[in-house]
């Protein structure tokens, strides 16, 4: 791949997070000369001077914390074809950049493992026989940047409740006809942290992930580009 371009969404609440998951990629090394960046996108972080990394702005209001606008913004701006969907709680435990970095260009899910709430390492929360079938469940996912756009990225209709924006993407995806390889030796752990999924944005989200379902919903009106 020529070079890679790190999507991580991220607010002030989860900045220190974000260091420590970015000193650990950069402690398990990379090939020499190989192009990468890490992306911050953000509503709250106002600056980070650590090398390769960008903060991109962006504005919502909304009552959750979503995703798909920043995503969509990040296609926008990175630099690379390639790109690497995380976020700050996704910390590498291989030497994931040397390990993808050699690779022919395309689109790859990595197995992520979930943390315990007493630190020790739990379930797989995505491997070859597990959830691999879609591209939806990219803790650490790698797309080329033409099939992100092909499908218009991100549905910002998702934007008024939480959750799965991600499902939709990677069926999306799959009606599309777009491939992807499950890499069950590239691995990250998903450190643990509270989650809530009993509140109203939830059944909302669901609500639209039926209706582009129904609607055999390929590339999305409101992502990268907006059309009406």
């Amino acid at each position: 791949m020529d070079g890679l371009s790190f999507l991580v969404l991220c607010e002030d609440n989860r900045y220190d997070v974000f260091l420590k998951t970015y000193e650990k990629y950069f402690s398990n090394g990379f090939p020499e000369n190989f192009q990468f960046e890490f992306i911050l996108l953000t509503r709250t972080i106002k600056e980070c001077n650590l090398p390769n990394v960008r903060v991109i702005h962006y504005d919502y209001d909304g009552e959750y914390f979503n995703t798909p606008k920043g995503l969509n913004i990040g296609v926008r701006v990175a630099k690379y074809d390639n790109l690497v969907i995380t976020c700050p709680e996704v910390f590498p435990i291989t030497n994931v950049i040397s390990q993808l970095a050699p690779l022919p260009r395309g689109n790859y899910i990595c197995q992520v493992f979930d943390q315990n709430e007493d630190g020790t390492t739990g379930i797989s929360l995505v491997n070859t026989n597990y959830r691999g079938h879609i591209a939806a469940w990219y803790f650490l996912g790698v797309f080329k940047k033409e099939d992100v756009e092909s499908i218009n990225g991100w549905d910002e209709g998702f934007m008024g409740g939480i959750g799965w924006e991600d499902v939709d993407f990677g069926e999306r995806l799959s009606r599309a006809g777009i491939s992807h390889t499950v890499l069950d030796h590239v691995q990250a752990i998903h450190l643990w942290h509270p989650r809530n999924y009993h509140v109203p944005g939830w059944d909302r989200n669901w609500k639209i992930l039926e209706e582009n379902i129904a609607a055999y919903a390929i590339a999305c009106k409101n992502g990268i580009r907006t059309w009406w």
